[in-house]
């Protein structure tokens, strides 16, 4: 609630939850380092009020692994995994019905409070919230300016106002979007071309392909290959 740089959530399947965060505004450069310090903070305040016995199954990293990962099993006390999708710690969900050891209604009222009075007074502008939900909305196929208008409680002529005051489109947010996430995915997972084709919600490989080339003059295998040390094939 007191950055719009970070957005954290909670994902349960079955016997598992997952506590992701997602970078909302990104930096010119991937920091490794910032994922690490803020995935080790959320560490902590898990720790602080699940108790000091609470620890994930497993940590996942978006980048690419260190030359050692002994710090970060040290640290966690569990396995550690790189190149994945998401920054977050994956954990068994029956965790989350434990009442918190220190739980306080009084000052959980508190908190409330407090939290509500930030939500009343949001500081992100059009363009971090469109953005968000852009993130959110893409790999579900449903990410039009209708429906980012719709959580929003706008119309999509007020978005396009707000938008283009910032010197912004919704295209061009999407695009962005899609350049950012397809970079990771392509540089720092092993996901399947035809996955990440859904994940930034295009019909299909061929669509994924026609715009990579478009963006980076490149395949997204040639890409790939090229950001692995491995010589790049030739067009």
């Amino acid at each position: 609630m007191h950055t719009d740089a970070l957005a954290f959530g909670i994902d349960e399947d079955g016997e598992t939850a997952i506590f992701r965060e997602e970078r909302i505004i990104q930096a010119r450069r991937s920091a490794p380092q910032a994922s690490a310090l803020t995935m080790g903070a959320l560490h902590r305040i898990l720790r602080s009020l699940l108790g000091a016995a609470w620890k994930p199954e497993r940590v996942c990293f978006s980048h690419a692994p260190p030359a050692t990962a002994a710090a970060h099993v040290r640290f966690f006390g569990c396995p550690v995994d790189f190149r994945c999708d998401v920054n977050g710690f994956v954990c068994a969900a029956k965790a989350l019905d434990a009442r918190l050891p220190k739980g306080d209604p009084v000052m959980a009222r508190y908190a409330q409070q407090y939290l509500d009075s930030i939500l009343e007074h949001p500081h992100a502008t059009t363009v971090d919230k469109v953005r968000q939900f852009v993130r959110a909305l893409l790999p579900s196929g449903r990410c039009s300016v209708e429906q980012v208008a719709q959580h929003l409680g706008m119309d999509r002529r007020t978005i396009h106002r707000h938008l283009a005051s910032d010197a912004e489109t919704f295209s061009s947010i999407v695009d962005a979007v899609r350049v950012e996430l397809a970079t990771r995915y392509v540089t720092t997972t092993d996901r399947p071309l035809a996955e990440v084709a859904d994940l930034l919600g295009f019909s299909g490989l061929s669509a994924l392909s026609r715009w990579f080339n478009g963006r980076f003059d490149c395949s997204a295998s040639a890409w790939r290959a090229a950001r692995r040390g491995r010589m790049v094939p030739a067009r």
